[in-house]
């Protein structure tokens, strides 16, 4: 659903950088080795290598520096909290390398080149080699790290590809009662492609997964996308293929739907992971891009000799394109997807009615209204979807405006609703308690993404089965045990999530409640000190120690735990300030008192602009995502001479390959970061590391741009 995020272009960056750093460090310790065995030749390549081992612990120091201003600037672009902790914890073990094993190195060949001994200049030499080659394998394993980030990065593009093609092949092998005749050549190679690419796609997760620290726990998508590479999917789209051949195409798109659902599964769980007003305003964006389209085709009607082929293959691509979007919107907006759905429907009749006037004899008046009908028909659907979005937006804005002690009202009512239906499910289940769970799932939403997804797939389980094929029965209305049992799973792990996301909110409105009596505190003593500072001036001197015995008898009453301790630090500064305002009146020195309630008010100021900040209703968590443009990156290279200097730097990002990848990741880095990333990859680099540095590019650019080969 959504493009490529800048944090993976960060990932990229800083994966090249220390790619580049771990073979820059063999660089010393391999040139040491191959020295001649003499003192003099080993004290020589020892203040060589000691120096270059200086150079290289700089460069890594820098890496760290631009490591650690990406995080402050995704922090304050609100970037995934995930994303972060993974460039917090390289940004951790980068400065653990180059504060502690790298001065080891350094030292041990500082030793070696001061030592006239050939066997402590060997020894230390040896120490030497042993601690680089363990720092450039950490460094190397960082690399890899931010490589299987990349990977999962791009997951939810190459789904959506293998998707919309996967819908495009069902509707090719579908007869629709229309004439329209199916090409089993065609759809068997297009099935048979799809099921390689879903092959390379399982094998690169499963890659992907086995890389991950073993420290971190799988969120639900990994845990969805291992359970795709692992599962039946492939063996499901084989079978496609093999009926597709056979000619059985009522059971080959019972096996395309397999796959397609096998797709949606992981899919769905990666956008239950965004943030909900993220996915809802992609959707949005999508479907009002849709309805642009098909009001230009629904234009083209009205033209001259309409190229009615043409316009029924366009048709054809948008329905994929529609129910792709209504299949992503059936959790977040119920009321879109059915729209969208109904669109679905239209938009098949609308191809049909196209495929028929392109075999019109001659044109067909008649043929071109119904044309023009049904293509209106389908975009007032789409626009009926972008309202039902459009509402969900807005109600979703509208509860994270409120209170929290408001939110938790709501969310009370909510719960005591889902409870109610527990217990009903389980006494008697019904198939209308399934619709009931689907309108109570939007509810959800703004509360909990997970919550309002358990709730459709607890309202799945209650819906009736699918018509069989060619079957004129009636699908069953009883509910069997397993499904019940399932529903009431789902609505129980929902419950569950809501009560978590009830009792954090109360905390939270018990917070803000205590905010808003300090706040309240700190406005009286506010209008104390104020009324001290103007019976001062009224000279009334008796007044203004009364006034400021107020002040502090307000001040006092502050909840200590309502503010920080930047804001306790000041406010205890601002009751020194009246405690000395007050001894300089009873001393009779009104100008220093007047200096000193000027100072309190001035404090008691700033903490109530803090807390007034912090009582603002939180922004949504939206991740700002940048669209990603397709270029096609340079031929890959492959000089048989060691390059050096610039022209190795740009050898190995040249030989990213044709997909794009670091040659468009540089592109889109801010001029210091490409300028630290051509920094360090000027260092020479050993020419038995230069293929790992070519493949860990070359990895970069198929994932940042997956291919299509068969469109």
């Amino acid at each position: 659903m959504k493009p490529a995020t800048a944090s993976q272009h960060a990932f990229s960056a800083v994966g090249l950088l220390l790619l580049l750093a771990a073979c820059a460090f063999s660089a010393p310790a391999a040139h040491a080795q191959s020295s001649p065995d003499t003192p003099g030749a080993y004290r020589q390549a020892a203040y060589r290598g000691g120096e270059a081992q200086e150079g290289i612990r700089k460069d890594v120091d820098t890496i760290q520096q631009n490591l650690e201003r990406i995080i402050v600037e995704m922090k304050q672009n609100g970037f995934d909290t995930s994303e972060l902790e993974v460039l917090a914890r390289t940004a951790n073990k980068l400065s653990q390398l180059s504060e502690e094993d790298i001065r080891k190195v350094i030292a041990a060949l500082q030793t070696a080149g001061a030592t006239r001994e050939l066997t402590t200049q060997q020894k230390n030499l040896l120490t030497a080699f042993q601690g680089q080659k363990e720092i450039a394998f950490k460094l190397r394993s960082l690399a890899s790290e931010f490589t299987t980030q990349q990977i999962l990065g791009t997951v939810q593009l190459r789904l959506q590809n293998l998707m919309l093609r996967q819908l495009a092949n069902i509707r090719q092998t579908t007869p629709r009662g229309h004439g329209t005749s199916i090409s089993s050549t065609l759809a068997s190679t297009e099935q048979n492609m799809l099921t390689a690419e879903l092959t390379i796609f399982s094998q690169n997760i499963q890659s992907a997964l086995k890389s991950l620290p073993p420290d971190t726990p799988r969120t639900p998508s990994q845990a969805a996308l291992a359970t795709l590479a692992a599962g039946a999917a492939r063996a499901d789209s084989e079978s496609a293929r093999e009926l597709i051949e056979l000619s059985r195409y009522d059971e080959s798109t019972g096996k395309q739907h397999a796959v397609y659902n096998a797709m949606l599964t992981p899919m769905r769980a990666i956008l239950a992971e965004q943030e909900a007003l993220t996915t809802l305003e992609e959707l949005l964006r999508q479907v009002e891009q849709l309805t642009a389209d098909q009001q230009a085709l629904a234009s083209m009607t009205a033209q001259f000799q309409p190229d009615w082929h043409s316009m029924a293959a366009q048709e054809a691509r948008l329905e994929d394109q529609v129910r792709l979007a209504e299949s992503l919107s059936s959790v977040p907006s119920p009321r879109a997807s059915a729209a969208l759905a109904a669109a679905c429907r239209t938009m098949v009749r609308g191809e049909s009615i196209l495929r028929r006037s392109n075999r019109a004899t001659e044109d067909d008046p008649k043929l071109t209204r119904e044309a023009q009908n049904v293509l209106n028909s389908a975009l007032a659907e789409l626009k009926n979807a972008s309202q039902a979005l459009l509402k969900q937006i807005a109600e979703l804005k509208r509860i994270e405006a409120e209170p929290p002690a408001k939110r938790a009202e709501e969310l009370t009512a909510l719960l005591g609703t889902l409870n109610a239906l527990h217990e009903q499910i389980k006494e008697e289940p019904s198939r209308r308690q399934g619709d009931r769970l689907m309108e109570l799932a939007p509810r959800a939403l703004p509360f909990s993404t997970p919550a309002a997804n358990a709730l459709h797939e607890a309202a799945e389980q209650l819906k009736p089965p699918p018509k069989p094929p060619r079957s004129r029965e009636a699908p069953s209305a009883k509910i069997l045990p397993e499904e019940q049992a399932q529903a009431l799973n789902k609505l129980e792990s929902a419950i569950s999530e809501l009560q978590s996301e009830l009792a954090a909110t109360e905390q939270e409105a018990a917070e803000m409640q205590k905010k808003e009596e300090a706040s309240e505190k700190l406005s009286e003593a506010m209008d104390a000190a104020k009324q001290a500072g103007q019976r001062l001036e009224d000279n009334s001197p008796a007044d203004a120690i009364e006034s400021v015995h107020e002040a502090q008898e307000e001040l006092s009453q502050v909840e200590q735990d309502a503010l920080t301790p930047d804001e306790q630090a000041a406010l205890k500064k601002a009751q020194e300030a009246l405690t000395q305002a007050e001894e300089n009146l009873q001393q009779e020195n009104p100008a220093k008192a007047e200096e000193s309630l000027d100072n309190a008010e001035k404090l008691i100021q700033e903490v109530q602009g803090k807390l007034a900040q912090e009582m603002k209703p939180k922004p949504s968590k939206e991740k700002k995502n940048k669209g990603r443009q397709k270029s096609q990156g340079p031929k890959s290279k492959d000089n048989k001479s060691q390059p050096s200097g610039e022209d190795q730097a740009h050898e190995l990002l040249e030989a990213s390959g044709g997909g794009g990848g670091p040659a468009q990741v540089m592109g889109k880095l801010a001029a210091k970061d490409r300028e630290a990333i051509e920094q360090n990859a000027n260092a020479k680099v050993p020419r038995e590391y230069a293929e790992a540095v070519q493949q860990y590019l070359k990895n970069l650019g198929t994932a940042t741009e997956p291919t299509d080969a068969s469109r």
